[in-house]
């Protein structure tokens, strides 16, 4: 049995329960240079920094994951280590120099625990309260504040004692969760989760030691999707807080939004740089996005997507960080194998066009969390390790240029929480001493010293000239991966390297490289005075020009440098052809070598002589933004002056500069050429044509057959389908339509699809109908059915089969074969081709919908082959399409279809009681679902108690039912149909209203049954991830009997999702067969915050004549994990409730939680009016429910015709509502308090009918 999760935690941690550059312009400005129509065109503008869309290159050619042998010295160890029986080291934190650590330790024996790094013997504990969910811990650079999230709780601790020196109770009954403090301790911020699946998140930010919040960022559940992660940037400047959808980047002083942004499903935090210039997510949807901030347009700009290669479906990238200099990402990967799962370690260049430096892989499992010093050079993962190779490690850290680890630990289990320090010396890990994926408790936390032995070796470099500064000087140790970059004193130090006898390679661009033999490494010593001066090299390349308007590539061009070739002067000179006075001197060609203009030079060449040549060779640098930085491309001959960039990519901006090689070094960097790739083949909407020529689904594109469709372009070109760049052309679609034969028509041709027709192979198309950019939630009507159609060649005969797909990408796994759509494949072109007519219609729910007015529908689609039966994504449309699940990123596709559709619901149904009747009332539907208005006229059924009951034809909206009985519970519901005579099945109806429903005549006396404290405690629970029979089931002792069971009430999280109502005998304790129900969870009300309420219709409910009875929810097939159900796990507890799988048949609770099930007896007769049912007093009775949020119903009775008055009052008596002020007949009625706009608190409402006065209290809680 778990806890659903609105906080990140994995799901198997328990046996029992688990918890669900130097010549920019300035700001602002461009100057570009291009090639336009043959001519050459430069211009300064204003322009906003681009907003590419980077590439996923082919991971066959460019990914690293060969292993590269890492060259420092290091001497790491485990410090200590330390195990608990019960608990899980979940969250982790560690200070700056790596002193301490703290840790979080959850699921049981739950607190915290303070470290130093010489002993796993804690300093100090801190207990945390038996109602945490989570333990989350922060420490600053000094670990003078210790921060823990925990409960209702954020505390501070003093680091020697453990005193709590700051504790915040966190009101609203939220629950602190991930937390954050900034590295100089003065800023602490902590998102907190609302109790309520659908609430209101809430962000807190303190200066310590104040516990006054200096701000508040509030954010919905139904955005964010829960709360996953909270971080501050170095400079204390920014706060990032995210959920699993939506994430939010806050200034840090006032908490006010900076940016926002859709995350395409994440259960990690977002990682900030040290000033919050970049930040990088890691999303479950497989990609790890890294992004920059644009001063000039305040926004953060995508770098680059990577894709995690696809398998056997989307792998995950499941935890990312940045270092905090923003020029290194690593990230890790969650794979999913045909049998088994399998995790990677990533590590980028932030600015290097998110092509990994390395890739780590066969991991064995989900890489949990990853960790970076503050300069980029080590990193960390943490992993679940392997089920079935215990021996492979669990903690790894690397070198950020080798993907051979410096240093690893296999755990008995799986580590889950990681965090380095700054200076990357210290390590500190923790999970569960079993494997994530079985079942088993207990915890490990690991402290590891990365200790960097061997030597160093140190001096000072001088750049000759008059450079502003001696910086950016590289110094490299041949041989092995250890370099170090000067400082604007020239000095450097390159660390941790192995003794021996090296070669140190000493450079920079626009002066002449040198190298230096024979340093010698001893030991730990440092081999200083390793100095040099560079002088000068040959002039760089000018007049850099990138295209803008050519398909797949950029053209650049630009003017080489040229030198005087002292040889050849010597010849001259030597044979006396040329004066001595006419010969540059060696300043002068100095001068020119630096590209400067010199007048001697010129004046003196020699006419006839070939006394120019060009560099050795000339170097293409490129970057993704302007300035820089730049990665060196290509290399060419020294005579080329121009190049074609073949490898960049459609929506994406690219900056070049070029150098010459010479000799004795390389130039500097020529001027920045902006360039870009023609992106007018890619389409993101289109308007489908009709058809003029109706195709003939036999698979081949026949002349003239498609000539009236829109053609279409799908060519994975950014390789976000398969993780492979495609060319453009490779694979297109075609779409017309036909609005009398009703059919959406698609064809395809796929020209990488070479090899003939292979099982499986075809389209994928999914489709969001009604266009609000998300799938329906699961149980929407079943008319209004949204998914996938696959489109698949099979060799027995081809089809087209749909599946339902819901919000946040549940499935349904039945999957109906569309018998009226049509497919066909062929492969005699020598390439595949096919076709498929898509039936549109509101009649079937298999059938595509159009909806008015835009009539466009969303729209993901892909074309695949197979490769030993793997899919291979060749189409794949639109192209920047992160994943087919989410319809947030689809294309648009207008349809200018008509269509009829059955009425939607109707509205305003309202049930009264009028004496020994019922008045239903409604009001009819003047549209179709599809928002059309009706053509054709409708037919209205009523139904009652679960049955129909009457129908009506339009305009009738009101029926009284007299066949009732007195305090026996009545439902009604009502839907709209309207008769088709040209389809098979000729009526066809709408989706039904609300149900609505009342005691007949008057309300029974109620007795609720509760074993709960009446504060739910979040998370919410359910029994299992996966179906087996799961129900969960409650016992309750009636105080005398007979004992009706007329109502049941349960605490959930907000969910569509239906679950099945029965009560059940008892059996010694646990229930022993069903009485009645099912009642379907589809006719519930929503009575209070998170709750369900269900009435057990008709005038016999069940009765329990002795002992025991059980409320029993089970769970469908179909939705095994929804709704989930909230407890009370406050002592005491009573140990009623229990749940039940077909493999451990009924379970109780553990540690005797009592779900919050509660029943509603009467033990009364009916009650008896007059001869005419109605009552025969005045009286007011109790609302329900209360306490109550938002809205609470008031029943009251009339004992003759009377003025009613029926108002609320505030507790100062200031009135606040009027809820009736008319004249009534005698009977019973009821109204409703909506209070969403009055504030939490006791109210009073008061009665006035004739000379009849009664008050009664309420209570709302908000």
């Amino acid at each position: 049995m778990k806890r659903c999760a609105t906080l990140i935690v994995p799901l198997a941690l328990s046996f029992s329960i688990v918890a669900a550059g130097s010549q920019n312009k300035s700001v602002g400005t461009r100057t570009t240079t291009s090639i336009i129509d043959g001519k050459v065109v430069q211009k300064t503008e204003t322009v906003a920094e681009p907003n590419p869309l980077p590439p996923a290159d082919n991971f066959l050619e460019q990914e690293k994951s060969k292993p590269i042998p890492n060259s420092g010295a290091f001497n790491s160890s485990i410090r200590w280590q330390s195990t608990d029986a019960a608990a899980i080291g979940q969250d982790i934190a560690v200070n700056a120099n790596g002193t301490n650590a703290f840790i979080g330790w959850n699921l049981n024996n739950l607190r915290t625990s303070f470290h130093d790094n010489n002993s796993g013997t804690p300093i100090w504990e801190h207990t945390s309260d038996p109602q945490t969910y989570r333990n989350y811990v922060s420490l600053s650079a000094d670990a003078n504040l210790v921060a823990n999230a925990t409960y209702h709780n954020i505390y501070l601790f003093d680091k020697s004692s453990g005193a709590i020196t700051f504790n915040f109770n966190v009101p609203d009954s939220r629950i602190a969760g991930p937390i954050a403090v900034s590295r100089d301790g003065h800023l602490l911020a902590c998102a907190c989760t609302s109790p309520l699946s659908g609430g209101t998140h809430r962000v807190y930010a303190f200066n310590p030691p104040s516990t006054t919040p200096i701000w508040t960022f509030d954010f919905s559940d139904a955005q964010s999707s829960g709360v996953y992660g909270i971080d501050i940037s170095i400079d204390r400047s920014t706060v990032a807080v995210n959920g699993k959808f939506y994430g939010w980047i806050l200034n840090a002083t006032d908490g006010t939004v900076r940016t926002q942004m859709e995350i395409a499903n994440t259960e990690s935090r977002i990682a900030l740089s040290a000033d919050a210039s970049v930040l990088a997510i890691a999303e479950l949807s497989g990609f790890v996005k890294a992004y920059a901030y644009n001063t000039a347009q305040s926004r953060y700009d995508l770098l680059w997507l990577y894709r995690i290669p696809p398998g056997v479906s989307t792998n995950w990238a499941s935890s990312v960080e940045v270092s905090a200099d923003g020029l290194t990402i690593m990230a890790g990967s969650l794979v999913f194998l045909s049998a088994g799962y399998d995790g990677s370690v990533y590590m980028f260049d932030t600015f290097g066009e998110g092509v990994p430096l390395w890739v780590m892989n066969n991991l064995g499992d989900e890489v949990g969390m990853v960790g970076l010093s503050d300069d980029g050079s080590l990193g960390a993962a943490a992993t679940w390790g392997d089920i079935n190779n215990p021996a492979k490690p669990t903690i790894l850290i690397f070198e950020r240029n080798s993907n051979s680890p410096v240093y690893s630990v296999s755990s008995p289990g799986s580590m889950f929480s990681l965090a380095m320090s700054a200076d990357g010396k210290s390590v500190v890990a923790g999970g569960k001493h079993v494997h994530a994926r079985t079942f088993g408790s207990g915890g490990d936390a690991y402290y590891i010293g990365v200790d960097m032995d061997g030597g160093a070796i140190a001096g000072t470099v001088t750049l000759g000239g008059v450079p502003p500064n001696h910086s950016g000087t590289t110094v490299q140790v041949l041989g092995t991966n250890k370099r170090a970059s000067t400082l604007p004193n020239g000095q450097y130090v390159v660390a941790n390297i192995s003794p021996g006898t090296y070669s140190v390679r000493i450079s920079h661009l626009g002066y002449v490289g040198t190298t230096l033999s024979s340093v010698v490494v001893a030991g730990t010593d440092t081999t200083r005075n390793v100095n040099a001066t560079l002088q000068q090299t040959g002039a760089a390349p000018t007049n850099l020009v990138a295209s803008h308007s050519l398909s797949s590539r950029i053209q650049l061009n630009w003017t080489n440098p040229t030198l005087f070739d002292d040889r050849a002067f010597d010849r001259i000179r030597a044979v006396d052809d040329i004066k001595e006075a006419s010969v540059p001197t060696i300043s002068a060609r100095n001068s020119e070598r630096r590209g400067e203009q010199s007048l001697l030079l010129r004046s003196t060449s020699p006419q006839g002589i070939s006394d120019l040549l060009p560099p050795d060779s000339i170097k293409i640098y490129r970057a993704i933004r302007t300035g820089g930085p730049y990665y060196h491309k290509r290399t060419l001959a020294g005579t080329q002056s121009s190049y074609v960039d073949s490898s960049a990519m459609p929506l994406k901006s690219y900056y070049y500069r070029v150098t010459a090689i010479y000799g004795n070094g390389e130039s500097e960097y020529s001027n920045e050429a902006y360039g870009t790739v023609d992106s007018s083949f890619l389409q993101f909407a289109f308007t489908t044509p009709h058809k003029t020529t109706t195709p003939t689904i036999d698979g081949t594109l026949s002349p003239g057959e498609w000539a009236d469709a829109i053609q279409v372009d799908v060519s994975d070109v950014f390789g976000y389908g398969g993780g492979v760049r495609l060319p453009r052309s490779s694979t297109f679609m075609y779409f017309k339509y036909d609005s009398v034969a009703k059919k959406l028509y698609i064809a395809g041709e796929d020209f990488l699809n070479n090899d003939g027709l292979a099982e499986s192979e075809g389209f994928g198309l999914y489709f969001d109908d009604n266009h609000n950019r998300q799938f329906e939630p699961i149980g929407t009507d079943s008319l209004l059915r949204e998914g996938n159609y696959w489109a698949y060649y099979f060799s027995v005969g081809s089809n087209v089969r749909f599946r339902e797909i819901y919000t946040g990408g549940g499935v349904n796994a039945i999957v109906d074969v569309v018998t009226d759509a049509q497919v066909a494949f062929s492969s005699a072109t020598g390439h595949v081709t096919g076709e498929v007519s898509i039936p549109i219609s509101f009649f079937n729910k298999n059938h595509l919908q159009v909806f008015a007015p835009n009539r466009t529908v969303g729209a993901g689609l892909f074309m695949i082959g197979r490769n030993a039966g793997a899919a291979v994504f060749h189409g794949w449309w639109p192209q920047t399409m992160i994943s087919v699940f989410t319809p947030n990123g689809f294309g648009d596709v207008t349809i200018p279809i008509r269509l009829l559709a059955p009425p939607k619901a109707p509205a305003n149904i309202a049930v009264t009681r009028q004496g020994n009747r019922l008045r239903i009332t409604w009001t009819d539907p003047t549209q179709g679902i599809n928002n059309d208005p009706l053509t054709v006229p409708i037919t209205l059924e009523l139904w009652r108690n679960g049955s129909p009951w009457r129908t009506f034809p339009s305009g009738a909206q009101a029926w009284t039912d007299s066949n009732i009985v007195a305090q026996g519970w009545y439902e009604y519901k009502i839907r709209g149909s309207i008769n088709v005579t040209s389809s098979p099945n000729t009526t066809f109806f709408g989706p039904f209203s609300p149900t609505v429903g009342t005691f007949a005549v008057s309300d029974p006396q109620l007795t609720e049954l509760i074993y709960d404290d009446g504060q739910p405690d979040p998370p919410p629970w359910i029994v299992s991830n996966t179906y087996d029979g799961n129900m969960f089931g409650t016992r309750f002792t009636p105080q005398q009997y007979p004992a009706k069971v007329c109502r049941v009430k349960a605490f959930t999280n907000v969910s569509n999702s239906p679950i099945q109502i029965y009560i059940y005998s008892d059996s010694s304790g646990i229930p022993g067969h069903p009485i009645a129900g099912p009642w379907s969870g589809t006719t519930y009300q929503t009575a209070g915050v998170d709750s369900f309420l269900v009435t057990i219709p008709g005038t016999e409910p069940p009765t329990i004549t002795s002992g025991d009875f059980h409320v029993v929810l089970a769970y469908l097939p179909t939705s095994p994990t929804a709704p989930g159900i909230y407890a009370d796990v406050t002592q005491p507890l009573l140990g009623r409730s229990m749940f039940f799988t077909n493999t451990l048949n009924w379970t109780l609770m553990p540690g005797g939680v009592d779900l919050m099930v509660r029943a509603f007896i009467t033990g009364q007769p009916s009650a008896v009016g007059d001869e005419k049912g109605l009552p025969k007093e005045f009286a007011l009775s109790q609302n329900y429910p209360n306490p109550f949020n938002p809205a609470t119903n008031v029943s009251y009775q009339l004992a003759a015709r009377s003025q009613v008055s029926l108002k609320v009052f505030d507790v100062l008596g200031r009135e606040v509502a009027t809820l009736v002020n008319e004249e009534k007949e005698p009977g019973t009625y009821s109204a409703v308090w909506d209070a969403r706009n009055a504030a939490s608190g006791v109210y009073f409402y008061r009665l006035d009918a004739g000379n009849f006065t009664s008050v009664r209290k309420l209570l709302l809680l908000k």
